[in-house]
């Protein structure tokens, strides 16, 4: 048991021992990103690598990994306001969330990429996304639709109906760079999720496909051999910044003297 003289941020914690998992995992991950100055474009989710480089393993790096701080300390901020879903749902159900946001939620990206690149917006096959706002705003999406007052984000309260467009403005206002695209796909995805669209997917199957995407992205990552050198990377100076459709995209040389971008 849990006594009450502790401080509530302890007891939160031990409550909600997933949630704090996840947050000091995405933390160490931005960490070790900036310290080892891994370059975005190696761990990044774009239509390109995708499609003509078949790494699948992308889905997971690029939603676990931050560039800015600002955007690592607004999603894990509202991560951690999301708390509450732990609590009413069980740890595994919660993991079962995440799960489902991540995959689903990527999957409506590649699709709007595809439709855009289809239509002639050929700038969408590089650009590049990270983050794990997609997830964020789909457990902001599902907790909407939970008995509540009010969800709280850098302690402005936002009535949980509007709670995660809230967010969305709040997000293109103090990160210009941040993907539309992916926050709206996250807010699909929760949408679908809070009205049972899934109910099916029990626990027991959940399990198993975890189990199976597990060894499949094991097998991925030894098939397409991903590029480590980023290891001794050292910062690029010959990089731009060009706006795409409202999207700032960072672009550098690349060894064969071609331009990589990224957002």
């Amino acid at each position: 048991a849990v006594s009450m003289d502790q401080p509530p941020i302890i007891y939160d914690i031990i409550a909600t021992p997933l949630v704090s998992i996840n947050i000091v995992l995405c933390v160490l991950i931005w960490a070790c990103l900036v310290h080892y100055h891994i370059p975005v474009d190696t761990i990044s989710f774009s239509y390109d690598a995708i499609t003509n480089r078949s790494e699948h393993w992308r889905v997971v790096t690029a939603t676990l990994s931050h560039q800015s701080i600002l955007h690592l300390l607004f999603n894990m901020s509202s991560l951690w306001a999301c708390r509450p879903l732990e609590s009413l749902h069980g740890s595994l159900t919660y993991v079962k969330f995440c799960f489902l946001l991540m995959f689903l939620s990527m999957l409506l990206v590649y699709i709007f990429y595809f439709v855009a690149i289809m239509y002639g917006w050929s700038q969408y096959v590089h650009v590049q996304s990270i983050g794990y706002s997609a997830v964020v705003f789909g457990l902001m999406t599902i907790l909407s639709l939970s008995p509540g007052t009010g969800f709280v984000i850098f302690g402005v309260t936002i009535p949980f109906s509007l709670a995660p467009f809230g967010a969305l403005v709040f997000t293109s206002i103090i990160v210009p760079q941040a993907s539309f695209v992916g926050h709206l796909s996250g807010i699909l995805v929760g949408y679908l999720v809070a009205w049972g669209a899934f109910n099916w997917f029990t626990n027991y199957w959940f399990l198993c496909s975890l189990v199976w995407c597990v060894v499949y992205l094991l097998f991925n990552i030894k098939k397409t051999k991903p590029h480590l050198s980023f290891l001794q990377w050292e910062e690029d100076t010959s990089r731009n910044a060009r706006v795409v459709d409202g999207v700032l995209v960072w672009s550098r040389q690349n060894n064969n003297g071609n331009l990589d971008s990224m957002v």
